[in-house]
């Protein structure tokens, strides 16, 4: 992930140069820039360790992913993905599902229930290749687990299943 942050900020500053900012300034507001939110926000209790992240792209899911099998190599990884967009599902479903398949389990949701199909095509979340799971059945499937490293991945926020299921597995309110 540290890869594609300072690839992002080269990209910045390019961008910043060839509109005419100062170089002092650029400086001064990489510096002052404090990261982004939902980029590998980790708990770690236990034998557990629970990640939130944004990644809703397949090379940020593939990323994180083995970034996760490098630092946490004796844990088995469990993909939680939520889909966002009907339009990213549907060009990307087949990188999707290479990247979740990467994790030693990948567990998808279904669209947001307010979620508006952008596509003049027909589809559910099934559309990547991996078993949609609705919230409840969900956490029924992860209690199974242990020693692992849980992984929320998607642009919508998945906190409240990774609470639900630390509650559960901890007692932790």
């Amino acid at each position: 992930l540290q890869k594609e942050l300072i690839i992002n900020q080269i990209g910045i500053v390019i961008c910043a140069l060839n509109l005419g900012v100062k170089p002092s300034k650029i400086r001064k507001y990489l510096l002052e820039f404090k990261g982004v939110k939902r980029r590998k926000e980790e708990m770690i209790i236990k034998d557990d360790i629970f990640i939130d992240d944004y990644a809703h792209h397949p090379s940020q899911i593939r990323v994180i992913i083995e970034e996760c099998k490098l630092k946490y190599p004796s844990k088995n990884i469990i993909a939680i993905f939520k889909p966002d967009r009907y339009s990213r599902i549907l060009q990307f479903h087949k990188e999707i599902y290479e990247s979740l398949s990467t994790a030693d389990k990948a567990f998808v949701l279904p669209f947001p229930v307010n979620s508006k199909n952008d596509t003049n095509e027909i589809f559910d979340a099934s559309i990547i290749g991996i078993d949609v799971f609705e919230e409840k059945e969900l956490l029924e499937e992860l209690k199974k687990y242990s020693n692992c490293v849980y992984l929320f991945l998607s642009s919508k926020d998945l906190s409240y299943i990774r609470k639900e299921l630390m509650s559960f597995k901890f007692d932790i309110n």
